[in-house]
């Protein structure tokens, strides 16, 4: 249930043109018994719809950023507001199933994990696994990242396989480099040790910052598949195809500068990132596709966060 008394859990949502699809994730925990505080950090909306969800869910805090200030910036601020020791961050395109929220209190108020940052389970409407845990992308991620024209036309060949981490169930709880932002949780004593997002990722990468952060500090990152998530990939993003590319290479550029930069290989790094922008801007545009969904299908699975 949401209230705006004390709660176990505070759960921070970034809106952005997603009603319609946050409607359904507000419903799926006012759904469940565990007492939970929603905060939503809303980088713009549809009054009507806006008002139409508030007048459903009236303990919801709704926060305006008065501007799209990015992922990452508007997590931060609904993390300031938040009441509860606990934290959940969600997209608005998602839905926790069961007792998700309790079994994630239960986790978090215990020892193994209380330290921990934990990624929840994340499924596509069909119940199919997305690979929303990763190792830390390397070059060979570039070349084999989930857009990535090698992934969509040999999905198991052996540098995407270890990139999406193929190689186990994905059943299991297993320490991993990092989860997907569309699903994470951590106590605010972790998220505040680790200083939040960092807001120069305006928008994809910075959930796998926040991770490599949090190894070099010896935080845990644990995949927790015993809470179960299900995420409608880039529902905000589908709304900015053009702007959400440019987002994903610029934030690519970032964090390739911080944990990769060589002075010799910086200019070769430059023009492959932002001349795989080029390319597949002048491809969408031939093709007529939205900027962002080539027309060679996705794996299943392959579709969640990260470096593409």
């Amino acid at each position: 249930m949401i209230v705006s008394e004390a709660s176990s859990l505070s759960v921070i949502i970034v809106n952005y043109f997603s009603e319609e699809k946050l409607a359904r994730c507000l419903r799926s925990i006012a759904g469940q018994g565990e007492p939970v505080e929603v905060i939503v950090a809303d980088n713009g909306s549809r009054p009507n719809l806006r008002d139409a969800l508030l007048a459903s869910h009236p303990a919801v805090v709704w926060h305006p950023m008065g501007t799209n200030a990015g992922f990452g910036s508007a997590s931060n601020a609904g993390a300031r507001l938040a009441r509860s020791a606990k934290l959940l961050f969600l997209n608005p395109d998602t839905a926790v199933m069961g007792d998700g929220l309790a079994a994630l209190v239960r986790a978090l108020d215990s020892p193994e994990y209380s330290e921990a940052i934990l990624g929840c389970a994340i499924r596509d409407e069909d119940g199919s696994v997305q690979l929303s845990c990763r190792r830390f992308p390397t070059w060979r991620a570039f070349l084999a990242g989930r857009h990535s024209l090698l992934t969509r036309l040999a999905p198991s060949n052996p540098w995407s396989a270890e990139y999406l981490m193929r190689d186990f169930d994905h059943r299991g709880v297993r320490r991993v480099d990092w989860v997907s932002g569309a699903a994470m949780a951590m106590s605010r004593r972790t998220f505040d040790r680790l200083g939040g997002f960092d807001e120069a990722f305006f928008l994809y990468f910075e959930d796998v910052d926040l991770c490599r952060r949090a190894r070099d500090r010896g935080v845990p990152v644990i995949y927790y598949p015993e809470v179960v998530v299900e995420h409608a990939i880039g529902e905000s993003s589908r709304r900015v195809p053009y702007r959400a590319l440019a987002w994903r290479h610029l934030s690519m550029w970032t964090y390739y500068r911080r944990y990769h930069s060589r002075p010799w290989l910086d200019p070769l790094a430059f023009a492959a990132i932002f001349g795989r922008l080029g390319l597949l801007c002048a491809a969408a545009a031939l093709a007529r596709l939205p900027l962002g969904w080539p027309a060679v299908a996705a794996p299943r699975g392959a579709r969640q966060g990260g470096l593409s």
